[in-house]
């Protein structure tokens, strides 16, 4: 069975095509796009995601709001692995901070949020003149912005039934769910919740524990259903995610650990 992403990279890729015979006619590459689409569809799943994330890699190039995790630069970090750039550098920046009160909690503003979204899409990624607050905030866009969440839908049913199970129990079955997911989601994971864990370590200045953080974070990493009203059960959902957000931020070390 096809994810999520293998259709949006599908998709694109089609467009890709009709956009390249559009162009080019009766060129080589529309004389031959049929049979380009039938060789990456029935290719090995690892050369398909190669030729796809290169394809991907190609048209997102320079954007980082938006666009697919796939097409963003990426820095190795060994206790990690493979991590974004720039949320590596933003992670980094925000740490040296870490002692702000109401980190993530307070709005900082729309007017130079935006500015700064679009300085970084620009390619400018020094972050040295930006506010804490205009920098938390652009994280939580960022995450709130992939086409698709870090934390798989899939498996967001799940991990929200998962919660119903007794503290020790919850623990075990979200760690345990977390194994399901693509390794690179495992490492992008496990260093952005050490980062939330090492922020709410001095949640005595910035008043920012765990609780407080996954509340702000539960909407941006899991799907929320924006449109509903809010009522008894939107506010139900939305705590449970909270809760498992909470749990992956406590126990980050051992996310995609058996």
């Amino acid at each position: 069975m096809r994810t999520h992403t293998e259709f949006f990279f599908f998709f694109f890729f089609f467009l890709v095509v009709v956009w390249f015979v559009c162009f080019f006619g009766r060129g080589f590459f529309g004389k031959h796009a049929c049979l380009v689409i039938h060789v990456i569809i029935h290719s090995q799943p690892t050369l398909r995601f190669l030729f796809l994330s290169s394809i991907i890699v190609f048209f997102f190039q320079g954007k980082i709001f938006g666009a697919p995790i796939l097409s963003l630069p990426q820095l190795f970090i060994p206790e990690y692995g493979s991590i974004p750039t720039f949320l590596v550098d933003v992670c980094k920046y925000l740490e040296s901070h870490a002692h702000t009160e109401g980190l993530f909690r307070k709005s900082g503003s729309v007017v130079r949020q935006k500015l700064l979204k679009a300085k970084l899409d620009g390619g400018d990624s020094d972050l040295m003149d930006a506010l804490p607050c205009d920098v938390a905030g652009i994280l939580k866009q960022f995450f709130r912005e992939l086409p698709e969440p870090i934390l798989p839908a899939d498996l967001q049913d799940v991990l929200c039934k998962a919660q119903q199970l007794s503290h020790d129990e919850k623990t075990s079955a979200t760690i345990l769910i977390s194994c399901l997911m693509h390794e690179r989601a495992v490492s992008i994971l496990r260093y952005f919740f050490n980062f939330l864990q090492n922020v709410s370590m001095r949640s005595d200045t910035n008043r920012m524990n765990s609780s407080n953080l996954a509340v702000i974070f539960a909407p941006n990493l899991l799907q929320t259903g924006d449109s509903e009203k809010i009522s008894s059960s939107t506010e139900k959902k939305l705590r449970v995610q909270a809760a498992i957000v909470q749990t992956l931020i406590d126990q980050a070390s051992d996310i995609g650990e058996i």
